[in-house]
C-alpha cells in the first residue's frame, strides 16, 4: 500500500431523519487494485454530534463511549 495520508472529510450523515455535516480528520491508504484503486480509511466521530445519545444501562453503571470509529473501503474503477 501507499503511505497513509491525512485529509479533512466533510460528510453529510443522516441518522433518524436528522442530517449533520461533519468536518473530521481522515486517514486514507490508497493502493492499486486489479480493477482500479482501493482506498481504505477511518475517522472518529462523537455520537452526540449525530444527534444520538450514547447507550447507558443499569442506572448508568454501564456506558458506551461517545466517540466511535467509522471504517470504510472504496474501490475506484476506470471507465
Amino acid at each position: 500500500p501507499w503511505l497513509p495520508s491525512r485529509w479533512l472529510a466533510r460528510p453529510a450523515v443522516t441518522v433518524r431523519d436528522r442530517t449533520s455535516t461533519l468536518a473530521e480528520p481522515v486517514t486514507i491508504e490508497l493502493e492499486p487494485g486489479t480493477d482500479g484503486y482501493v482506498a481504505r480509511g477511518t475517522f472518529r466521530v462523537r455520537q452526540t454530534a449525530l444527534g444520538m445519545r450514547p447507550l447507558s444501562v443499569a442506572l448508568g453503571t454501564v456506558r458506551v463511549a461517545d466517540e466511535i470509529e467509522i471504517a470504510f473501503r472504496v474501490t475506484v474503477r476506470a471507465p
